[in-house]
């Protein structure tokens, strides 16, 4: 401090002076130190001395202010807060002394925050306000409020599905997804733009091959953001399917037929659609529909031997739901066996090679021919596989050709010999009806033939049957046939017995309409001028009316029949009892009485048995004896006895047994 005084010479002092408020200040010297806030007096004096009076006091006033205070947030919050975070909080304040204090200033939003003590919760997405204050006191004024401002973030979401997607995924089938979000509380949807599959809800129908997106999203809330979409690729596969080719047989060899067959199992539904056989990446024919879940395709016959790849190519007829598919088996084919037929020709030698089944086609190549085992020459075969060598197999003899087939891609070799032989026919002779076991034939007689060539063709066909119809004895057939190398052969068959008539017969010792007091015997007589008789039978047949017919039947030996039958007439025999009369178709007898039967014509009778009328007389007894002629017809008696014992019953039946013929006379006992 500055001061200047009179011209005493003496300084100027300073002091505090009256009027001096809260000790604002100190001087010493001419410094004046404020020490708090108030009133400073500053008192300046100077003292007299002999010639100057002291100086009158001058102050000068001074106001000592309070010291402003600052606040300082030290602490960083984090950025983003998120919610459910703490934030401790660091301030430094003003010399006063007093603390900082920390409260929520009402600035702040949604109630994103709460304080306890100097740590801050982050309760509420928001705006979080700190405001920090500190009081004053007689020295320092209060600190200006500080306040931090933190942005407390909304709370991410996150999405994560809980099913898995079926593997693979099926056009036409469905799936059910499923997923969980954050902490909003809102649901988790679901969405698609994929045109391979549809969403009604949770369930995924998959509509055709492809990926199907599925999108899962979250709606966010006051203290939660959206979810991000997630996200689940499905790749939707059409249905496949296996398919599986058999080869039936599994080996073959050239020429020989073969069945490929393919069966298609779909992994889902039944298989619809067609085959595309092939055979070595070659397509066979128009494709197969497919029956049953199989379809099934000839093999060509001509494959070559070794070893074929069979395809088979599935085409679905619902193309969005089902996948095409393929499968394959190998076929071994072998080289076909061969056979050779050689053949002689006055001046060539011939071979002709063919397939033996099961092989089939056409053999290609050269064939050696060899004589008598010496080689003469070889030969190509031909499109009709047959090969010719220009050589005249000397004649005279039996000589053996060879023909030996080197063989081909597809045949085996193979080879046969022959020799020079004269052909051989033979005959055989059948009827009908067949011969007679005494070798006659009555009906058309067929010679067949049949030929051998043994070895050379014939010139011509063999002959054609012979037939004979004409009847005769001893009837022969020949015929010749010549083969193209000068051979001969000559069948012939004799002794053929034919008889087509019928034999002749006649019935001895009866007279058609003849009248005979009995069954005359009769004989049957027969005659065939050709094959002669072979047996003559006659049977003899009751008819009614006292007739019977002979039947007189002449087999000849060809098997030929006659027949011829005469019918006659027996006369009828009377009985009666001599001397009586019947009366109401009985006799009157006595018991104990004796009487004479009589019976008129006919052979010897015999007496049968009284029996009770209406019973049939029984049991054979006495013989009649014959007692003259009555107009030339014999006459038979026999006495009888009407015993004491038929005395129980009034009406009996006895009897006459004449010719085989019984005869009942009733009488009535009295």
């Amino acid at each position: 401090m500055v001061a200047t005084g009179g011209g005493s010479g003496n300084p100027v002092t300073f002091s505090v002076g009256a009027g001096t408020t809260n000790a604002a200040c100190t001087v010493a010297g001419s410094t004046v130190t404020f020490a708090h806030a108030g009133t400073c007096v500053v008192a300046a004096d100077q003292a007299g001395d002999a010639d100057f009076a002291a100086a009158a006091q001058k102050t000068q006033s001074i106001t000592v202010a309070k010291t402003a205070q600052t606040i300082t947030i030290t602490s960083t919050p984090p950025s983003p807060a998120a919610i459910g975070g703490t934030y401790p909080v660091t301030t430094t304040g003003g010399a006063s002394g007093n603390p900082v204090v920390l409260s929520i200033d009402p600035a702040t939003t949604n109630s994103a925050c709460t304080l306890s003590g100097t740590t801050v919760t982050f309760a509420h997405a928001g705006t979080c306000v700190v405001a920090a204050d500190q009081a004053g006191n007689a020295d320092f004024d209060p600190a200006p409020q500080k306040t931090q401002t933190i942005a407390v973030a909304k709370t991410a979401q996150a999405i994560t599905f809980t099913t898995a997607p079926p593997s693979p995924a099926f056009v036409g089938t469905t799936y059910v997804v499923g997923a969980t979000g954050g902490g909003s509380g809102n649901p988790v949807t679901f969405s698609t733009s994929s045109p391979s599959c549809s969403l009604a809800g949770t369930t995924v129908t998959f509509l055709a091959a492809g990926p199907c997106d599925i999108d899962a999203d979250q709606a966010g809330g006051p203290d939660f953001d959206a979810a991000p979409t997630a996200t689940q690729i499905v790749a939707v596969t059409k249905v496949t399917s296996t398919v599986a080719v058999d080869i039936a047989p599994g080996a073959t060899v050239h020429g020989q037929p073969a069945t490929a067959t393919a069966t298609v199992t779909p992994a889902l539904g039944s298989a619809s659609g067609s085959v595309q056989f092939s055979v070595d990446g070659t397509d066979l024919g128009a494709p197969v529909a497919v029956s049953g879940g199989t379809a099934a395709t000839a093999l060509p016959a001509d494959l070559g031997a070794g070893s074929h790849t069979i395809g088979a190519a599935f085409a679905p007829t619902d193309s969005t739901t089902f996948a095409t598919a393929t499968g394959s088996d190998t076929l071994a084919v072998g080289k076909a066996a061969t056979a050779v037929l050689p053949s002689v020709s006055p001046h060539s030698i011939k071979a002709t090679v063919t397939a033996t089944p099961p092989g089939a086609g056409t053999p290609t190549g050269t064939v050696r021919f060899l004589v008598d085992g010496n080689p003469v020459g070889t030969g190509t075969l031909d499109a009709a596989g047959s090969a010719t060598l220009a050589f005249t197999v000397p004649a005279g003899k039996t000589a053996s050709v060879a023909a030996a087939y080197d063989g081909d891609a597809d045949f085996l070799p193979s080879s046969a010999s022959t020799a020079r032989k004269d052909p051989t026919i033979s005959a055989s002779v059948s009827g009908k009806p067949k011969k007679t076991k005494a070798g006659w034939y009555r009906g058309t007689v067929t010679v067949s033939f049949s030929c051998a060539p043994n070895g050379a063709p014939l010139t011509s066909p063999c002959p054609s049957p012979v037939v004979l119809k004409r009847g005769g004895a001893g009837q022969s057939v020949s015929q010749t046939v010549t083969a193209a190398d000068g051979g001969i052969g000559t069948a012939s068959v004799g002794g053929i017995n034919i008889d087509h008539r019928k034999p002749k017969v006649q019935i001895i010792g009866v007279k058609a309409s003849g009248r005979y007091p009995s069954a005359p015997k009769a004989r049957c007589k027969g005659t065939d001028k050709l094959s002669g008789i072979a047996s003559c039978r006659i049977r003899q047949h009751k008819l009614s009316g006292n007739r019977v017919r002979y039947t007189a039947v002449a087999t000849d030996k060809a098997g030929n029949r006659a027949r011829r039958s005469v019918t006659v007439a027996l006369a009828v025999s009377h009985v009666s009892i001599l001397g009586l009369a019947a009366h109401g178709g009985a006799y009157d007898v006595t018991l104990g009485g004796s009487y004479t039967l009589v019976v008129i014509g006919g052979p010897r009778p015999r007496y049968v048995d009284a029996a009770v009328a209406p019973q049939q007389p029984s049991g054979l007894d006495a013989y009649f004896h014959q007692d003259g002629t009555v107009r030339g017809q014999p006459r038979w008696v026999l006495g009888v006895t009407i015993t004491t014992d038929m005395g129980h019953s009034t009406l009996w039946n006895l009897g006459v047994l004449q010719g085989g013929r019984l005869h009942v006379v009733k009488v009535r006992v009295h």
